[in-house]
């Protein structure tokens, strides 16, 4: 959501100067006559939101722990809560009030994660791994709430240039923290059903590599909480996912949790080759062959210059430029590079059957 400043509205009567707050919670806007004419606002406090330095997203997420949880744990970006600050403090109760609306909170069950980490115990542990956390998921089936909302703004964040090595993946070291142990191996011969728990601790590995445990935490406002805090309440909103295909493995236990699949209840979509699809600048891709033309919008195939051995089809933003389509074109922040809104292009021409076609039979 937007933070527009009271002087920012194109309605300002009878002035900005008429919005005063004299006691905490309410927003006084006095009319022509002061006297008379005055309309009470309550204004939303923003007591049990907490923040995580350096992310970027602009909404209040309602972190619960289990689906039935009648409560969770209220999380923003610092950015979006500073904006919340200062329209307190200039006695602007719309975008308070408005950010703090049911409608616009955004519930996200953290269950199907938690319970995914537990039931893998079993095969890391017979596998000799013990896991003390896979991304915001720790031991005990604890949660680490900053790790959480860190992940939650990378996810909704634009996909940047320095993505491409990983094929918008997080590589599975920055999310493990894990530790091996030896098996008895005669003993899982003859007793391949009892599993052989971990005995004390010793040096641990984060990923696959001979390094300590590299889990850390940004500031926030307070201290974290517990899974046990009950704040306030919020309902689901939004699609939020775009990007993430494939989870950490270590050996043949998948030990990651295929990060994003129904994160956010049921908006949330697998959206598999969709990172690969969101550049659409003619300088990414190599090997363009013309296979098609759709109206007057030309189809190709191709491959991503970082991935040769998969074939994809599409336009060419540049292509579209200039052209009756190219609002359908803009250019992502982080890498410059141009993009292609298919879903607004497929609305004046007909393109996305004819290339998920070519998908199919390719």
């Amino acid at each position: 959501m937007q933070y527009y400043r009271l002087y920012d509205f194109t309605n300002q009567y009878p002035s900005i100067g008429n919005y005063i707050t004299r006691v905490p919670g309410t927003v006084n806007l006095y009319g022509l006559y002061p006297e008379i004419n005055i309309l009470p606002i309550p204004i939303k406090n923003l007591d049990g939101i907490k923040y995580v330095s350096g992310c970027t997203f602009r909404f209040i997420a309602n972190i619960k722990v289990k689906d039935s949880d009648k409560t969770g744990v209220l999380y923003t970006s610092e950015k979006y809560f500073k904006e919340l600050e200062s329209a307190i403090t200039e006695s602007n109760p719309y975008f308070t009030n408005q950010s703090l609306q049911e409608i616009f909170v955004v519930d996200i069950s953290l269950e199907r994660f938690t319970d995914l980490f537990k039931s893998l115990t079993d095969k890391e542990n017979k596998a000799g791994v013990d896991m003390f956390s896979n991304n915001f998921v720790q031991k005990q089936n604890k949660v680490n709430y900053t790790a959480f909302v860190k992940f939650l703004d990378w996810i909704v964040s634009p996909p940047a240039l320095s993505e491409i090595d990983t094929n918008g993946v997080i590589p599975a070291n920055q999310l493990l923290a894990f530790e091996l142990y030896e098996i008895n191996q005669e003993k899982a011969y003859f007793y391949p059903n009892e599993i052989q728990r971990p005995k004390g601790s010793s040096s641990q590995q984060s990923g696959t590599g001979n390094t300590t445990n590299t889990t850390t935490q940004a500031p926030t406002k307070t201290e974290e909480p517990t899974q046990n805090e009950q704040p306030k309440q919020g309902t689901f909103v939004g699609n939020l996912i775009r990007k993430i295909e494939s989870v950490p493995v270590i050996g043949t236990i998948v030990t990651g949790v295929k990060a994003v699949v129904n994160a956010v209840g049921t908006a949330v979509k697998a959206v598999g080759k969709f990172l690969k699809k969101l550049f659409s600048d003619k300088r990414v891709k190599e090997n363009l062959t013309k296979v098609a033309t759709i109206g007057d919008v030309n189809i190709y195939k191709f491959n991503y210059i970082w991935d040769k051995d998969t074939q994809q089809y599409g336009v060419i933003a540049q292509e579209l430029l200039g052209t009756k389509y190219e609002s359908a074109v803009f250019v992502d922040e982080e890498s410059g590079l141009y993009k292609v809104d298919y879903e607004k292009l497929n609305e004046m021409v007909d393109i996305q059957s004819f290339i998920n076609q070519l998908q199919q039979t390719d």
